[in-house]
């Protein structure tokens, strides 16, 4: 495949992957999205992830040197008793050299074993598959964070967790506590792309001015937090 990419377009390129990525995942109906992983070897990322999913009790299936589907068995109780029976869901995950980056696609479904018999649940899987690939690329290749996470509301940004042992976060946030401005904007009129963006740091020591309301005292006090980097955890 890599011989075949070699010489053209990167627009050429992405559709003939996409159409790679059809033709070994269309017997299994699977939704695909992609990321790039820079500077990076096909073989060597594959060779991890499939290492960490088994790790975690995964069971591989299909595996080539280009792609492998993994499954896990969801036990949740609900499930059973609405379908009488446990949903398998299926990740097909491949990799295609691109240059010196990796081209990596997911697709996702689940299946039923109702009765005895199988029932394909194809869902839009999209948005999963892309906040999965996010993650997949943070762990491969480390990441820079400020030291805490959160999510928007119409008050303003909420931490929902903080790391305590990185750049003494601990000392300046706490879960519950509320970002109302990001150096002096004010979080209420952002996009959520527009939050993510003022809060992904691209370096080490890049410093973010926050301006947060305490969680349990309600007081308002401007801070400052310094970037550090993550190391890649498979």
């Amino acid at each position: 495949m890599y011989t075949l990419l070699k010489g053209v377009g990167f627009g050429m390129k992405k559709i003939l992957v996409l159409i790679f990525t059809f033709v070994l995942s269309a017997s299994m109906a699977f939704a695909n999205s992609s990321i790039v992983i820079e500077n990076s070897n096909q073989k060597d990322i594959l060779q991890r992830i499939m290492k960490n999913l088994v790790k975690q009790g995964s069971t591989l299936e299909n595996v080539s040197d280009y792609s492998f589907t993994a499954y896990n068995v969801d036990t949740s109780l609900l499930f059973k008793v609405l379908f009488g029976s446990h949903p398998e869901t299926r990740y097909m995950i491949t990799a295609i050299q691109d240059g010196k980056n990796v081209i990596l696609s997911l697709g996702m479904k689940s299946t039923i074993n109702t009765g005895g018999a199988l029932q394909e649940n194809i869902y839009s899987y999209q948005h999963q598959e892309t906040e999965l690939l996010i993650a997949l690329k943070k762990a491969l290749l480390g990441y820079y964070s400020y030291g805490f996470e959160g999510k928007k509301t119409r008050q303003g940004y909420k931490i929902t967790s903080v790391c305590y042992d990185k750049s003494k976060v601990y000392e300046k946030l706490s879960v519950g506590d509320l970002i109302v401005s990001i150096d002096k904007q004010p979080v209420k009129g952002m996009s959520k792309s527009d939050l993510s963006y003022r809060l992904s740091p691209v370096k080490n020591n890049e410093i973010v001015k926050l301006t947060v309301r305490d969680a349990e005292t309600k007081i308002v006090k401007d801070i400052e937090i310094k970037s550090y980097f993550v190391k890649p955890t498979i």
